[in-house]
């Protein structure tokens, strides 16, 4: 009988938490749909986001722009010194992983981290939006070297060139949903992200 090694139990485990992430995230997905969904006009631009979540509010994020924000909350991440490294910290990095390079998941943020993890969260996003401003664009040929899961990378959608200021953007408003000032969107509508001309609204099913 060929029992499993260490990285092969590891990658079990990885595969199972990407499912269960899917699976919640879906589900919450669909009650959005369900309940207070996007309209019929909206169904196209819907299909290129994923969904983000924190604390039972949460908006629509264009899909490649949230991937290169995780992908930049990573390396900072990774980044840090050993004495700013919560215990859960690799979780939450293999979570970001996951999502990066398949964003329509969705990035909910898990109300059973514990404050610390939410709060180094809340100060990497800070982090990137100070790097990528300083960066201001992103290459295709750039991002295809990337490993960013397994040797993949994240798509950027044919794109040559990405100007980094709608990620900037998503970066912002995912600290202030996660401190609880993100501004309520109009009555009806979804607040989305991470597109050319900054924040849109989204109108939901009527």
């Amino acid at each position: 009988m060929c029992h499993a090694g260490p990285w092969h139990t590891h990658r079990i485990a990885e595969v199972h938490r990407a499912a269960r992430l899917w699976t919640r995230t879906r589900t919450r997905i669909v009650a959005w749909d369900r309940n207070r969904g996007v309209g019929p006009e909206a169904g196209r631009i819907v299909s290129r986001m994923g969904a983000v979540e924190f604390g039972g509010r949460g908006f629509w994020a264009y899909d490649v722009s949230l991937s290169l924000l995780l992908v930049e909350a990573i390396r900072a991440g990774e980044e840090l010194p050993a004495d700013r490294r919560p215990a859960g910290l690799p979780g939450v990095l293999d979570q970001l992983r996951v999502v990066a390079v398949v964003p329509d998941l969705g990035f909910p943020i898990e109300e059973s981290w514990p404050p610390r993890e939410v709060d180094l969260l809340r100060s990497l996003l800070i982090d990137v939006s100070r790097r990528l401003a300083v960066r201001g664009t992103v290459a295709a040929d750039g991002v295809a070297t990337w490993d960013v899961l397994d040797g993949g990378t994240i798509s950027l959608r044919g794109a040559e060139v990405v100007d980094l200021t709608p990620v900037i953007e998503l970066a912002g408003a995912t600290v202030q949903l996660v401190e609880g000032t993100l501004p309520r969107a109009p009555a009806g509508t979804w607040w989305a992200y991470g597109f050319e001309g900054g924040r849109r609204t989204i109108a939901m099913r009527s």
